[in-house]
C-alpha cells in the first residue's frame, strides 16, 4: 500500500513539475523534487562547496562490494533537461548525469539502459522502483521512503536576482546599491525565499521583498514596477535583464530506486572514489556544460556614450599576413584580432581600421609614435608592457606555445641560445643563457633551422602557419611544461582614458563562448605543407637521386606518348568529322524519306477518306477502303517511329513541356484507345489518383508512351483479358508531385530471359505470335521519352499471368491551366460552310484531294500554285477576302516560308491576323519552329488525317469568332 500511495503522490507532483511555467510553483509543490521540473538544471557542486548530505539524513546502506555486480545492467530514467541529460536525434546521449554515469561505471561495471522522456513520465515510475537510477533530484523528506539519496551530491543550481537593463540605479559590481529597493518573489517558493533571506542578512543588505500568489503576477512584477528586482534561477535568464547577484541554491542527486539498497552502496561508494581522486569534479562538469549562462550588458556612463558618438575611426596596429593573429584567406581579411575589435564594435559602436606592420617591433612602434591608437595582439604582461611606455586592458585570449630546439642542441643544457621576435619579453619557465632578437617568428625560426642558435618558443598556431609555408629540416619540438601567450589590448601612455574604458569595458564583456567563436573561426587547420624540392633532398637524398631519374625517363616517355596522342587526335578528329557527315547525310535522307513517302501517303489516305466519305462506295469497296487507311496509317506509324528513334540518336528529340491536368490526360487516354480495347473484345480500366490542379510536362510525349504501352498490353492480351491504364500521385510538396504511370494486362507476359531485351530497338518478346505487328520499336521510344523526362521505364512480368510496364517522373506544379482549362472553349459545334481558303499547293494530287475534303465542309477554296501566286491572290483580294491561307512548304518559284513571310509584311488590316497553317511532309522540330518565326499559326503534317485539319480550321474560326488572338498551334 505505500508503494501505491507513492506512485500516486508521484503523479501529482509530476503534474506540477512543468518546464519553464511551471519552475517557480514547482518550489512548493514536489516538482521540486527535481532539477528538471524547476529547470535549474545547473550541475554545479561549487568550488569549496561541500558535496556531501547532512549526515542526520543519511540513508543506512549495507556494507557492499562495489565490483560484485561488474556487468549488470541498470534501468536508468533519464528525462529530457539541458545540461542534465540531454539526447540528440541519432540517440547520443550528454550532460553532467550522463557524464556522471560514465565515471561511476569505471568503478562499478555497470551497463545502463536508458530510458528518455518527459519528467512527468519518468517520475512516477521512478517512485514506482520501476528504474534503478534517476538524476538531477533535490532532497524532500517525504520522498526519501520511496528513493535512496546518496551521501553526496551530483552538483547544484543557482539562484540570481535579476534587475532590468534600464535600471540605471543598480550597479551589479556595487552590492549597496539594492539597500531600499523591492525584491519579487513566489510567495510558495520557501526554500528559495529563506536562501534570499540569508545571503541579504549576510551581505547587510536591506530590502523590501514582495510576495505573489501567482506566477503570471511574479513574472510581471520588473515590468509593472512592482519591484526592482526579481528573485530567478541561473537557467531561467531574461533577456532585458542583468543579475545584480548570484549565489548557491539547493543541491541534486543520483538517486536509487527505494528497493535497492545495494545498487544505492554501490553509487554511494563510487562517488566518494570519484570525489577522492578529483573533488573538483562537479565543478568541472558545470563549468563543461552551463559555463557563461549570463553576461550582464555593459555599463556605459554618460561620459562613454559621449565618447563613441564623436569618436574618431581607431586605428588599430596589426602584423600583417601573421596567422592566426591577422592573415589574408580568399580576398578576404579575418583573424583572432579582427573577430575580438568586431565584437567590440557591435557592443560599442566604435569604427575600426587596421594598420598593417611588417613585424610585432613595428606594430609597437607604430603605437609609441602616434601612428596607430592601439595595438590588437599584444602578447606580454603588464609589467612589461609598463616598461615599455604600454597599458593593457584584460586579456582576451590565450594560445598554447610550443618550444622548438636545434636537432644538434640538447634541452636543457647550458648556454643555451633563445631566438625572440624584436619586441618580445623572454616568456617565464624556458631556461635559455642569452636572447637573440629578430625581427620576425620567421627569421627565427630560419635562425634556428641554421643552427644560429639553440631554440626559439612561439605560439603553435603560429608555427603552424610558418610549417604550411616553409620547410624546417633541423627543427624539433621540445616537451617543457604548459606556457601560454596572453593577448591584450595595448595602449599608449599617458592613457586615452575615455577610449580606454569603453574598450576596456567590451573587452570584460566577452563570455567564454564568444571568445571560443572568435577561436574556432580563424584558429582553423591549414592545408598540408607543400612537399619541396629542399624537403625531399633532406628527408630522402637517395631517393631523391632515383625519383630524378625516374623523372627524365617520364619526360622522354611523356614527349613520345604526346606525339603519339598528337597523332591519335588527328585520327580521332578525322573520324569524328567522319561520323558528324554520315549523321548529317542521315538526316538528310530521313528528312528526304519522310517527305517522299509522305507525300504519296497523303494521296492514299487522302482519296481513301474522299471515297469512304462520297457515300457511293458499296459495302465492300467501303471495307476496302477501311483497310487500305489502316495499312497506311500503320505506315505512317513506321515512318514517325523511325524518324522518332532518329531524333534520339542524335540528340535533336527535345521535350515540349507546358501546364497540363493529369486527369484530363487519363480521360484523354481513355477516349482514344477504349473503342480499339472494345473492338478486340478486351476490357479497359483507367485508374487515376491524383489532387485536382495541373502540372508541366509534355503530355503529348506522354501520351506517346502511354499509347505504346496500352498498344502492345492490346497485342498480347487475348480476347476476354483486362487492360489497366494506372495513374497515380504518390508523393506531394509545395513545388513537384512525383507520379507514376503504368499499364497493366492480363496477356501471355514475358518470359525472364527477354525482359531486358524488349526496350532495345526492333526487338519484340513474342515474335512467334503471328497476329502480333510492329517492328519493335514503340518500347524503345517510350524508354528513351521516360528517361527525357526523368525516370525509367520498368517492367515486372509472369508468363501466362501478364505485365506491367511503368515508371516514376516527378513534374512541377502549376495553377495557369486550372484556370485555362476552365476557359477552353469547344470548338467541335463551329460551322466551316461559306468559309472562304486560299490554298498554296504545287502538287495537283495533294491540291486536288486537299479541296475535294475541304469542300465536303463547305468551304470555298482557292489554289495557287506555289507562294509567288499566293501572295498575289491574297495582296489581290479585299479585306477579309480569306478566312485561312493553308501553304504547303515546299514550292516552286517561292517557297511557303517565304510566302507567309511575304503577306504578314503586306500593308492591310488582315495580313497580321489570318490563320496561316502549314501543311508539310517535313515533321522535325526545325520545321515547326522554322514554320513559327515565319509568321505561321498552326502546323498538319502531311498525310492529314481530315478530321484533324478540320479541327485545326475550326478552332481558328471559333477564337476569331470571340474575338480572341491567334495562337500558334505549332
Amino acid at each position: 500500500m505505500r508503494r501505491l500511495a507513492a506512485v500516486a503522490l508521484a503523479a501529482i507532483l509530476a503534474v506540477a513539475a512543468l518546464p519553464c511555467s511551471a519552475f517557480a510553483a514547482g518550489e512548493a509543490a514536489i516538482s521540486d523534487a527535481s532539477a528538471y521540473g524547476s529547470r535549474s538544471s545547473s550541475s554545479d557542486a561549487a568550488s569549496g562547496a561541500d558535496t556531501t548530505r547532512d549526515s542526520s539524513a543519511r540513508a543506512d546502506l549495507p556494507d557492499v562490494d562495489m565490483h560484485a555486480d561488474s556487468g549488470r545492467t541498470l534501468k536508468v530514467a533519464f528525462p529530457q533537461a539541458r545540461g542534465i541529460s540531454e539526447t540528440d536525434q541519432n540517440g547520443i546521449h550528454t550532460g553532467s548525469f550522463y557524464d556522471w554515469l560514465v565515471e561511476i561505471s569505471k568503478y562499478t561495471g555497470w551497463n545502463y539502459e536508458f530510458v528518455t522522456g518527459d519528467i512527468e513520465e519518468l517520475l512516477p515510475g521512478m517512485l514506482a522502483g520501476e528504474y534503478d537510477l534517476m538524476g538531477g533530484m533535490f532532497y524532500r523528506e517525504e520522498l526519501a521512503e520511496d528513493i535512496i539519496y546518496p551521501d553526496y551530491i551530483m552538483g547544484s543550481n543557482y539562484s540570481v536576482l535579476l534587475y532590468k537593463k534600464t535600471n540605471t540605479d543598480i550597479k551589479s559590481f556595487d552590492l549597496n546599491t539594492l539597500n531600499g529597493k523591492t525584491v519579487g518573489v513566489l510567495g510558495k517558493a520557501s526554500d528559495k525565499i529563506d536562501r534570499l533571506t540569508n545571503f541579504l542578512e549576510f551581505n547587510s543588505i536591506e530590502c523590501g521583498i514582495r510576495y505573489y500568489d501567482d506566477e503570471e503576477s511574479y513574472l510581471r512584477c520588473l515590468d509593472n514596477g512592482e519591484a526592482d528586482i526579481m528573485l530567478s534561477s541561473d537557467i531561467e535568464m531574461r533577456d532585458d535583464c542583468d543579475v545584480a547577484a548570484r549565489f548557491k541554491a539547493e543541491p541534486c542527486y543520483i538517486v536509487a530506486a527505494g528497493d535497492e539498497p545495494e545498487i544505492a552502496s554501490e553509487l554511494n561508494q563510487a562517488m566518494t572514489n570519484i570525489y577522492s581522486a578529483d573533488p573538483s569534479f562537479a565543478d568541472e562538469l558545470y563549468d563543461k556544460y552551463f559555463s557563461d549562462v549570463h553576461v550582464n550588458s555593459i555599463s556605459f556612463t554618460e561620459e562613454d556614450r559621449a565618447f563613441v558618438e564623436q569618436a574618431p575611426t581607431i586605428r588599430v596596429a596589426v602584423v600583417g599576413d601573421l596567422y592566426p593573429v591577422y592573415y589574408e584567406r580568399n580576398g578576404a581579411y579575418r583573424g583572432i584580432v579582427k573577430g575580438v575589435f568586431d565584437l567590440i564594435g557591435e557592443r560599442t559602436g566604435l569604427a575600426f581600421e587596421y594598420v598593417k606592420a611588417e613585424n610585432y617591433q613595428a606594430a609597437l612602434d607604430m603605437v609609441l609614435a602616434g601612428e596607430a591608437d592601439v595595438m590588437g595582439g599584444f602578447m606580454d604582461d603588464e609589467y612589461y608592457a609598463n616598461d615599455m611606455g604600454l597599458a593593457l586592458t584584460k586579456t582576451y585570449t590565450t594560445l598554447d606555445v610550443v618550444v622548438l630546439r636545434n636537432k644538434s642542441s640538447e634541452y636543457p643544457s647550458d648556454g643555451l641560445v633563445l631566438a625572440l621576435p624584436q619586441g618580445r619579453d623572454k616568456p617565464a619557465g624556458i631556461k635559455a643563457a642569452r636572447v637573440e632578437y629578430y625581427p620576425s617568428y620567421e627569421l627565427c625560426l630560419e635562425a634556428l633551422n641554421k643552427g644560429k642558435v639553440d631554440l626559439t618558443c612561439l605560439p603553435a598556431s603560429y608555427a603552424e602557419g610558418l610549417y604550411t609555408d616553409h620547410y624546417y629540416a633541423n627543427i624539433t619540438p621540445v616537451a617543457v611544461d604548459h606556457i601560454e601567450s596572453n593577448f591584450s589590448i595595448a595602449f599608449p601612455q599617458p592613457v586615452d582614458s575615455e577610449l580606454y574604458s569603453v574598450v576596456n569595458k567590451a573587452v570584460n564583456s566577452f563570455s567564454a563562448e564568444e571568445v571560443e567563436t572568435v577561436l574556432s573561426k580563424n584558429v582553423i587547420s591549414l592545408t598540408n605543407r607543400q612537399v619541396s624540392i629542399q624537403s625531399v633532398l633532406y628527408d630522402n637524398p637517395v631517393a631523391t637521386l632515383a625519383a630524378a631519374l625516374v623523372v627524365l625517363l617520364l619526360i622522354v616517355g611523356v614527349i613520345l606518348l604526346i606525339a603519339r596522342s598528337k597523332i591519335r587526335t588527328r585520327i580521332l578528329a578525322l573520324k569524328l568529322e567522319k561520323a558528324e557527315e554520315t549523321g548529317r547525310a542521315k538526316s538528310d535522307f530521313l528528312s528526304r524519306m519522310s517527305h517522299e513517302i509522305r507525300t504519296p501517303m497523303n494521296a492514299i489516305i487522302g482519296l481513301s477518306t474522299i471515297a469512304s466519305q462520297s457515300g457511293e462506295a458499296t459495302p465492300g469497296i467501303k471495307s476496302s477502303l477501311e483497310k487500305i487507311n489502316t495499312s497506311a496509317q500503320f505506315l505512317l506509324a513506321l515512318v514517325n517511329d523511325i524518324l522518332d528513334m532518329s531524333k534520339i540518336d542524335n540528340n535533336k528529340m527535345q521535350l515540349e513541356c507546358a501546364p497540363f491536368a493529369v486527369r484530363a490526360l487519363a480521360e484523354q487516354m481513355q477516349s482514344m484507345v477504349g473503342i480499339q480495347a472494345e473492338e478486340k473484345g478486351l476490357a479497359m480500366v483507367t485508374e487515376c489518383v491524383a489532387e485536382d490542379g495541373c502540372v508541366v510536362g509534355d503530355h503529348i510525349r506522354l501520351q506517346q508512351v502511354l499509347a505504346n504501352l496500352l498498344s502492345n498490353a492490346f497485342k498480347f492480351t487475348d480476347p476476354g483479358g483486362t487492360v489497366t491504364l494506372s495513374i497515380r500521385e504518390v508523393a506531394r510538396d509545395s513545388k513537384t508531385a512525383r507520379i507514376r504511370f503504368g499499364v497493366r494486362d492480363t496477356g501471355i507476359g514475358i518470359a525472364p530471359e527477354d525482359v531486358e531485351r524488349v526496350f532495345e530497338s526492333f526487338e519484340q518478346a513474342a515474335e512467334n505470335r503471328t497476329n502480333v505487328q510492329g517492328t519493335g520499336l514503340g518500347l524503345a521510344i517510350s524508354s528513351n521519352l521516360v528517361r527525357m523526362m526523368g525516370g525509367t521505364l520498368k517492367v515486372d512480368s509472369a508468363v501466362g499471368k501478364g505485365s506491367e510496364f511503368y515508371f516514376s517522373i516527378e513534374l512541377p506544379i502549376s495553377d495557369e491551366c486550372a484556370t485555362s482549362a476552365g476557359e477552353e472553349d469547344d470548338y467541335a459545334s463551329v460551322s466551316l460552310e461559306g468559309s472562304k481558303l486560299l490554298l498554296a499547293e504545287d502538287n495537283d494530287l495533294n491540291a486536288e484531294i486537299a479541296i475535294a475534303l475541304l469542300e465536303m465542309e463547305g468551304i470555298e477554296v482557292e489554289r495557287a500554285a506555289d507562294g509567288r501566286e499566293a501572295v498575289d491572290l491574297f495582296e489581290a483580294s479585299g479585306i477579309g477576302g480569306f478566312d485561312f491561307v493553308l501553304m504547303d512548304v515546299k514550292m516552286p518559284v517561292m517557297d511557303g516560308l517565304s510566302a507567309a513571310r511575304a503577306i504578314r509584311g503586306l500593308e492591310r488590316a488582315d495580313a497580321k491576323t489570318i490563320p496561316i497553317i502549314a501543311i508539310t511532309a517535313n515533321t522535325f522540330q526545325e520545321d515547326r519552329d522554322s514554320a513559327k518565326e515565319a509568321g505561321m499559326d498552326g502546323f498538319v503534317p502531311k498525310p492529314f488525317d481530315a478530321e484533324q485539319l478540320y479541327d485545326v480550321l475550326r478552332e481558328f474560326k471559333g477564337r476569331a469568332g470571340g474575338g480572341e488572338s491567334r495562337t500558334a498551334l505549332v
